[in-house]
């Protein structure tokens, strides 16, 4: 485990899965649900903060085609493929520091069809976590997304939450993204800060001005998209919430087609990687 301490914020970055941040806390706050607290309910999924590449969200029927080929990957989550291969293998450590954390996992090639890596540099300053990552390829042009999923705390007290996007991604019956989108209303307007209360959220706004809001009472986190984010998926549970910047709609390798770069699909080339961030500011 790789601990950055800064003032009164401390983040642990845990190599063994994926160089997921394993917990943050500011002013001796968690504001990450933990390994521990999460328990067996989701051991790889339903904790800490971990990358997601190379696809984001859920993969509708574990498959997809891409020039002419069909490729199939594994069914991890029903039929479909949830949340790409890197959140839990084996992370190599390039350089830390006692502020700055930079990883590297490779993509593991099969089953994905051509060889690749994820990078990720965990940089604290005063106030703030930033998270860079790319994805990289010495081979074979391919098409590519990257996230992150980090799982916030709900309580102590109820969150507000601001979103400010007009739109969210329209889903089937399995939650599974379409390439369409419809206007945010009802429970998924979030557009003015207000608690979430009965909301209960797993929906991708498209189009944002401005980070997202989290605000409990005496502490407030903003979450800002930086370079290469294209969207944000909210999920919210009776205890957490999570606020998923995200490099291209979920379900991107199959519904981009010949319209890939409009859901934010990538293809990653020598010398040209997918490179995304986002930085968590607390006051």
């Amino acid at each position: 485990m790789l601990r950055l301490a800064l003032a009164d914020a401390a983040v642990d970055v845990d190599p063994a899965w994926g160089g997921r941040l394993a917990a943050l806390s500011v002013g001796g706050e968690a504001l990450l649900l933990d390994a521990a607290t999460a328990g067996t309910q989701a051991p790889a999924l339903g904790w800490g903060g971990y990358p997601m590449a190379p696809w984001v969200g859920r993969l509708e029927d574990a498959a997809f085609s891409w020039e002419g080929r069909e490729h199939t990957l594994p069914a991890d989550h029903g039929r479909h493929a949830i949340h790409g291969l890197v959140h839990s293998r084996p992370a190599r450590v390039e350089a830390a520091t006692d502020t700055m954390a930079r990883l590297a996992t490779p993509i593991p090639s099969p089953p994905w069809p051509w060889p690749a890596e994820l990078t990720q540099e965990v940089r604290l300053a005063p106030g703030e976590l930033t998270v860079t990552g790319e994805v990289r390829t010495e081979r074979d042009c391919q098409p590519v997304a990257l996230g992150w999923h980090p799982w916030l705390r709900r309580g102590p007290g109820d969150v507000a939450l601001r979103v400010p996007a007009d739109e969210v991604v329209v889903t089937d019956d399995e939650l599974v993204a379409t390439a369409a989108t419809e206007s945010v209303r009802g429970a998924t307007d979030l557009r003015a800060l207000a608690p979430l209360g009965e909301r209960r959220l797993d929906h991708t706004f498209v189009g944002l001005d401005g980070p997202v809001t989290l605000a409990w009472p005496g502490r407030t986190v903003e979450l800002q998209p930086g370079e290469g984010i294209h969207a944000v998926h909210v999920f919210v549970t009776d205890d957490d919430v999570c606020v998923e910047p995200l490099s291209a709609w979920p379900n991107a390798h199959r519904v981009g087609g010949e319209t890939a770069a409009s859901v934010g699909l990538a293809v990653a080339c020598p010398g040209a990687p997918l490179r995304a961030s986002w930085t968590l500011r607390w006051r």
